[in-house]
């Protein structure tokens, strides 16, 4: 199976990892990502070893949600653990000044133009495309930034 796009429009900050991990923890407090559906009652109790294998217990932080979901992932931004300079497993990289020009005429997009790409050139993009990566850039208000925008894809579901 193939991972699941993702998109996100935060208030905008200067520290981008800052952004991200605050989206990541209320994504994650939030319950807005998918996992693997548990067992039914009656597999667990035919399969001793499934039984052992499967928590019986939600997740208490991000690292266990992470660990339990192994490679099925959430499909959401908890996926993505960092941001980094170079595209990397499991980080977010900025989206270059040349793509942005491509995709909206303008290295400074405003909320409405990305709204109307980013479920169409956006989510077809090869940078948003390529399994637990992502991309990232500064959304632009009267020339000011606003917003940042989160966008990739992880997940095996």
């Amino acid at each position: 199976m193939g991972g699941r796009y993702w998109n996100y429009f935060v208030p905008y900050e200067d520290d981008v990892e800052a952004a991200l991990q605050k989206l990541r923890a209320e994504t994650f407090r939030s319950g807005q990502y998918s996992h693997c559906e548990p067992p039914s009652p009656e597999e667990l109790e035919g399969d001793p070893e499934l039984a052992e294998d499967y928590p019986t217990e939600q997740p208490q932080t991000i690292e266990e949600l992470l660990e339990q979901e192994a490679e099925d992932g959430t499909n959401s931004i908890i996926d993505i653990t960092h941001v980094a300079d170079s595209r990397e497993f499991g980080a977010l990289v900025p989206m270059p000044a040349e793509v942005l020009r491509e995709l909206f005429g303008t290295e400074k997009p405003t909320h409405e133009v990305v709204e109307q790409k980013r479920y169409r050139e956006l989510a077809e993009h090869p940078l948003t495309c390529e399994k637990w990566e992502g991309v990232y850039f500064t959304i632009y208000r009267n020339g000011k930034p606003d917003e940042i925008f989160f966008a990739g894809c992880s997940g095996d579901h």
